[in-house]
Order: structure tokens, then C-alpha cells, then sequence
């Protein structure tokens, strides 16, 4: 039988896929072509699909072992054929040839030889056995992944001295002609401020860069930026947001607490231009400006910058506007009845009362927007002690309400909270529900006391992406109502 017509294999025959003297060098040049135009197409898709990025880069090492056994291939061809020309061929095998020629049948290896394509039986081993170091290497764990998740850790205290500091860091002044503008940081002494960056004289209404300072690597860089705000929001809130419509890969976050509103530390990882960037992400707020320090570097860089990072975030305060907590006037709206007190909300809300509780009983409908346009229901009632058996009672008794205005609220399983008030208990829910079909949240927060209920509720839409801000506006509203309470509450 004629060995061109012998059936290989499913080793021998895969092996016999290899491009054939003659045509290896084309089939590399078409490789090389393909691995490039894959290459141009994720730095195009970095940052319109970043989900794409992980088929991309498995596209490309597919191509570059590909490539690499050809390369193989070739080299295997010479040492076959000089093996051929000193006569030590088909009878003297090297004994290493022998291991690689294991997986085939003999009679598969005499019809290779005869057809003059040893070199192909040869390369398949030596490219099964790099793809499976290859994989193994990825995918099991090993100390250069604990290295590389150690390197990712986030930090939050600064190890530098007091004498570090004045040692190694200026305070850098930054001055502007809106007050609103003017701050000052600390910056290390051998950085630079990047003269013809940002400083703009006015608010725009977008995320204005204020100033940039960085290394003279160009390797790290913190920027200043600044937003008007039109309504009363948490920075923490807005970052959230924004980190999602700017594709940031979020690491990890601490929520720090503040009057102006809850701020953000964020560690967070992007990929610019095919390398990997990590973020130091931390917010401020003052009146109706919110503040962003967004300090980056090449992933590899940023452990011995991450403290200049740190630094600058707590050195930074504003220099000539005036401390003021909220972006837009509040309404006292009162709890009379039950507990002589009162809470508070924003004005561009709606607050009406609610008649249809009892008449010891007192409750306020506050909306944000009217009618069709209502983006957001806050809820508070309050009731005595005795109305209720328990805190889920109470909050079961506004839920029930809330679905009456569309909301899919099935169960409202309430858990306890720490309370910093003497006699004062905490209660609080957070569900995924939604509103006549669409996305929406419900929080609540029932405040127990010798004298009775007060429950907050928030029915909010849930847009993704929240491009208008929705969610993070309803939700600090309801953390100045139910926290202006607790203020009240609390002993003077």
C-alpha cells in the first residue's frame, strides 16, 4: 500500500497539518498578519468594549504559539535533514526523538518518514507540551500571583514620619480667581506642577481639571478636578457612577463619612493604550462642589508612588471658600406629634402631607419632580411606641404603602444596626424591586424609641447607567432626612 494512501492516526494526522516545505513561510507571514490586525483591533475596542479584551489577548497567544511552532518546525527540519545526510536515518533514532515519537503508532512514523515529514511528528509534542505549561502557568496559582496581588492591596494610612513629610513633600499651593478653586496639597519636592494644565477661571458645569503634578518619568500623575453640582448629591454616589461610564475596573473601596456627604477611596485598574494603569480615586465635597483626586500609574510603578497618593489626599484642603455642607437650601419639616422634633430635605423636593394615617400618627409624601416627572418618593411616618409590636412591623406598614404605588416590594426582611444613641434603635432594609416593571430600589430606616416609630422610605428608579444622577440625588436625600432626625434625636 502506497504510503500517501495510509490512514494516520488522529497525532500523525494532526501533525500532518503543518504547512508543507515550501509554504511554512507563507503560512508565518499570514500568522504575523493576523496576530497584528488583532493587535490594532484591541487597542481600538480598549475602551469602547473592554469586555472584548480577554478574547482578544486569548486570540493572540493562540497566533503566537502558532507562530512559534513553525519556528520550531523549521529547526527540526534542518536537524532531520542532516541526520538524513549522515546516513543515521531511518535506522539510528536518537533515543530524545524516540520519547517525542511515543504518542504514534510505529507504522504511523515509517509512513511519515517515507512521506519526509519526521520533522512535523517531532514539532507536535514540543508544541502540546509549551501550550500546557502555558495554561498551567495562567491558571494555577503560583508566588508571582501572590506578588502581583499583593502589589494591588489597597492601602490607607500614610507610613511616611512627620519628618518623612518635611523632608521629602512641599505644600503646594494652588491658586485661582474663583475661590471655589483655590487649594492646597502636598506634593513631593522632586515632582513637578504642570503649569498648562486645567486652571480654569469659572465653572462650566462639567469635571474641570483645576491643576496636574507628576513625576519627571511622566510615569505617575495626581490631577485636581472640580464639578458645580446642581443638586445635593454624595460624592461617593457619583463616583460610583462615574467610574462605571469611564470603564474603570474597581479594586477596591472605603466609604468615609462627612456632612457634605459620604466621600470615596477607590483603587481602581484600566487598560490604556494595551497596558494595565492602577487608580487612587478619593472625593471631596464643599457647598456645591464636589472634588476628585485621581492619581495614576502603570500597575508595575504605582506600590513605590502609592504613598505620594496618600499623602496628597490628606493634605488637601480648599484655601478661600468658605465650609458649607450642602449644594442647595433645606426645608425643617416637622414631627410634631410624636417626638417634638423634626427632619430635613432638600428644597427642590416636594414635601406634602400625607392625611391618610391616623390622627396620632403623622406622615409626609416628599417627591422629587411632580406627577409623570416624579423620579423618586420619600416616605416618613411616624407612630407611637404602641402601634406597632416591632420595628418590621412598622416598616411593613410603609412597604405596603409603597406598593401601592407600583413597587414590587414582596418581603422586607429589616435588620438591626448599631445605634450611637443612648435608648435609640436602628433598623434598616435595602432590596432590588422595581417600579411598574422598571429597575428600582427601596430603602428604609426605622428609628425606634421609648416614644415610637419614625420610618424613612425611599422608592427610587434604578437606571443602568444612571446618566442623570437619579439614584445618587433620591438616596442623599433620604441620608439628610433620616440623619437630620437622628440629630435631632441625639442629646445636646
Amino acid at each position: 500500500m502506497s504510503a500517501e494512501t495510509v490512514t494516520l492516526g488522529r497525532m500523525a494526522a494532526l501533525a500532518t497539518r503543518f504547512p508543507e516545505r515550501g509554504r511554512t513561510l507563507l503560512g508565518f507571514l499570514l500568522l504575523a498578519v493576523l496576530f497584528a490586525l488583532v493587535v490594532i483591533i484591541g487597542k481600538l475596542v480598549e475602551r469602547s468594549a473592554p469586555g472584548l479584551l480577554f478574547l482578544i489577548q486569548i486570540a493572540m497567544a493562540m497566533l503566537g504559539v502558532l507562530m512559534f511552532s513553525l519556528i520550531i518546525l523549521v529547526q527540526w527540519r534542518r536537524v532531520v535533514d542532516f541526520a538524513f545526510r549522515l546516513g543515521r536515518l531511518p535506522g539510528r533514532m536518537p533515543g530524545m526523538w524516540r520519547v517525542f515519537l511515543l504518542p504514534y503508532p510505529r507504522r504511523d512514523v515509517d509512513v511519515m518518514i517515507e512521506r519526509g515529514r519526521l520533522a512535523e511528528l517531532l514539532t507536535l509534542p514540543v508544541v502540546l507540551i509549551i501550550s500546557l505549561g502555558l495554561l498551567l502557568a495562567v491558571i494555577l496559582p503560583h508566588e508571582s500571583k501572590a506578588k502581583e496581588s499583593a502589589m494591588t492591596e489597597m492601602r490607607t494610612t500614610i507610613q511616611a514620619t512627620q519628618a518623612d513629610l518635611a523632608r521629602d513633600y512641599l505644600q503646594q499651593p494652588f491658586q485661582s480667581p474663583y475661590p471655589a478653586f483655590a487649594f492646597t496639597l502636598a506634593i513631593r519636592k522632586d515632582w513637578l506642577w504642570f503649569e498648562k494644565e486645567g486652571q480654569p477661571d469659572r465653572p462650566n458645569g462639567k469635571l474641570q481639571k483645576l491643576a496636574a503634578y507628576g513625576d519627571r518619568r511622566d510615569q505617575s500623575l495626581i490631577e485636581v478636578y472640580a464639578l458645580a453640582l446642581e443638586r445635593e448629591i454624595a460624592p461617593e454616589d457619583w463616583l460610583e457612577q462615574w467610574v462605571i461610564t469611564n470603564q474603570y475596573q474597581v479594586l477596591g473601596h472605603r466609604s468615609i463619612p462627612s456632612t457634605a456627604g459620604r466621600n470615596a477611596d477607590v483603587l481602581a485598574k484600566k487598560m490604556v493604550a494595551g497596558r494595565p494603569v492602577l487608580y487612587r480615586l478619593r472625593t471631596f465635597k464643599n457647598g456645591k462642589f464636589l472634588y476628585l483626586l485621581h492619581s495614576f500609574s502603570d500597575e508595575a510603578h504605582y506600590p513605590q508612588v502609592e504613598e505620594a497618593f496618600l499623602v496628597a489626599a490628606q493634605t488637601f484642603r480648599l484655601t478661600q471658600a468658605p465650609q458649607q455642607a450642602y449644594a442647595e437650601p433645606l426645608q425643617d419639616l416637622p414631627l410634631n406629634k410624636v417626638f417634638q422634633l423634626g427632619f430635613k430635605a432638600p428644597t427642590s423636593w416636594t414635601a406634602q402631607p400625607d392625611n391618610s394615617v391616623g390622627a396620632d400618627s403623622q406622615s409626609w409624601i416628599v417627591s422629587n419632580g411632580q406627577g409623570a416627572e416624579r423620579l423618586g418618593i420619600l416616605n416618613i411616618y411616624a407612630a407611637p411606641r404602641d402601634s406597632f409590636a416591632s420595628a418590621q412591623a412598622a416598616g411593613d406598614q410603609v412597604a405596603g404603602g409603597m406598593r401601592g404605588l407600583g413597587a414590587d416590594i414582596t418581603k422586607n426582611p429589616l435588620r438591626t444596626v448599631e445605634s450611637d444613641i443612648p435608648g435609640v434603635s436602628l433598623s434598616v432594609s435595602s432590596l432590588e424591586t422595581s417600579i411598574n416593571g422598571k429597575p428600582a430600589t427601596f430603602r428604609q430606616t426605622v428609628v425606634g424609641t421609648a416614644k415610637g416609630w419614625a420610618v424613612f422610605s425611599l422608592l427610587s428608579p434604578a437606571p443602568h447607567p444612571d446618566s442623570y444622577l437619579i439614584g445618587p440625588i433620591n438616596r442623599r436625600a433620604y441620608d439628610i432626612a433620616f440623619g437630620s432626625f437622628l440629630s435631632a434625636l441625639a442629646p445636646k
